[in-house]
């Protein structure tokens, strides 16, 4: 079994595993099954043109500079999840109406993808937190 895979079933959240393709993918951090919006755990991707978080008084800071960063981000995290069935594992409450998730694909991080390729930036709190993600060797 690979390992992260492993840790997650080990941590005793519950897992769901869908088709690829069946996240509808809303930005490079958010996706749909059906009526649930999720956010992916982990990690803060470029804003999409248009996004509320970049109305003036949205209450937190966004890189709402590059929105062709925030199609690229949503274009490779579509991408990723259309390649191989996808493992959810439920977190926490992700703010805005949304569920918090950990996502894998072929038993790898998809978070921590997002970001080894430059699509996502590690949350602005990860220093308290932690960060699950490791550089690519």
């Amino acid at each position: 079994m690979v390992p992260l895979l492993a840790a997650l079933i080990a941590s005793g959240a519950p897992l769901q595993t869908v088709a690829a393709g069946s996240l509808v993918v809303h930005d490079g951090d958010t996706v749909r099954l059906g009526a649930e919006r999720m956010r992916l755990d982990g990690i803060d991707a470029p804003e999409l043109r248009g996004s509320p978080a970049c109305r003036p008084g949205a209450p937190r800071h966004h890189d709402c500079t590059h929105p062709r960063e925030g199609e690229r981000s949503r274009d490779a995290l579509a991408a990723l999840l259309a390649s191989s069935p996808v493992t959810i594992r439920r977190v926490g409450d992700g703010g805005y109406g949304r569920t918090a998730v950990r996502l894998t694909v072929g038993g790898g991080d998809v978070s921590c993808t997002l970001w080894r390729g430059g699509w996502a930036a590690p949350p602005h709190d990860h220093r308290r937190y932690g960060w699950p993600c490791q550089p690519s060797r």
